[in-house]
């Protein structure tokens, strides 16, 4: 839904260091070629000293939560690619 509506959400990830908070623009929901997993690319916008902004790969099963924001995007951040070579299948995307 995020993505096909260009939304905004903000969500819970278990990364390396704990759990965090991000604020993304969601682009593309597929399948990792060499480890099966599902991956979300996104655009990182987070108001933060700790995170930078710019283009991130999630794991799906260790986003925690996910809460739709009421922000709307127009179009593709600059650097996206429906074809990401790193998926072996591309389940959802933002067509440019």
């Amino acid at each position: 839904f995020a993505i096909v509506n260009m939304s905004e959400i903000k969500l819970q990830y278990r990364g390396r260091n704990g759990v965090k908070t991000y604020k993304v623009l969601p682009h593309l929901l597929g399948q990792h070629k060499a480890s099966n997993s599902m991956l979300l690319s996104a655009f990182d916008v987070t108001e933060s000293d700790e995170i930078k902004h710019g283009w991130k790969t999630f794991i799906v099963i260790n986003i925690m939560g996910v809460e739709l924001t009421e922000v709307k995007f127009n179009a593709p951040m600059a650097g996206y690619n429906k074809n990401d070579s790193r998926m072996k299948k591309v389940l959802c995307f933002i067509s440019p």
